[in-house]
């Protein structure tokens, strides 16, 4: 159950995503509002959740209709598995088993720090929420650039062990 304060903080950002869809500009415009407005350094969650043929689950976006791995940003005090389990439920509307932190990935702009984990699904029907159109299984090579770093290195980092950080 969410608390108000999350739950009004959910409603923001739903409508937030509303607007920035609707608005007539281009995906490069809207991209280039999206960095100039957020904080200079990020922190980032993504899942990878793979099938019984090594297939990843995959959200196309809304917005730039590309793939992309289940997670987002982490909250202010919000640890990297608790934004997670969020992120998660809120993308696909199922909680999610087993979750363990295996990689942390460095992205490209170098603002940016993201927490790769590993997952189960809970029993259930996905659920997407307005961020996402549909939702498949992917072969990792599918997927755009970056995203494909962070479930390959998710894959292979899944040994146990230490948390390596990848450039």
């Amino acid at each position: 159950m969410l608390s108000l304060r999350e739950s009004c903080w959910r409603r923001l950002r739903e409508w937030r995503i509303v607007v920035l869809r609707r608005t007539p500009l281009s995906w490069r415009t809207k991209r280039w509002l999206i960095w100039a407005l957020s904080p200079r350094y990020a922190l980032g969650v993504h899942v990878t959740i793979t099938d019984t043929e090594g297939r990843v689950l995959a959200l196309r976006s809304a917005y730039s209709r590309l793939w992309q791995l289940p997670g987002g940003g982490v909250g202010y005090g919000e640890s990297l598995a608790r934004a997670m389990r969020r992120e998660a439920h809120e993308e696909i509307g199922l909680e999610l088993r087993e979750l363990r932190l295996v990689a942390l990935q460095r992205d490209a702009s170098g603002r940016g720090l993201h927490g790769l984990f590993r997952a189960e699904l809970s029993p259930g029907k996905i659920r997407l929420s307005e961020e996402h159109t549909e939702w498949q299984y992917l072969p990792v090579a599918d997927l755009p650039p970056f995203y494909r770093r962070c479930a390959t290195h998710a894959l292979t980092a899944d040994r146990g062990g230490s948390v390596p950080v990848f450039g």
